[in-house]
């Protein structure tokens, strides 16, 4: 294998990971605040109970 074809696929992981990554913290942003909201309710619910 040459050395420019393994520069090259290192390039393509590394971005390959840059890529599932940013979709990840995507993901989080998207079901973070869901979380939260049955956080929140679930602290209504236990302060009602007392």
């Amino acid at each position: 294998m040459s050395l420019e074809a393994i520069f090259l696929s290192t390039f393509v992981m590394i971005g390959q990971n840059r890529q599932a990554a940013f979709q990840q913290i995507v993901h989080l942003m998207e079901v973070f605040p869901v979380y939260e909201r049955l956080d929140e309710a679930l602290d209504r619910r236990e302060a009602s109970a007392c």
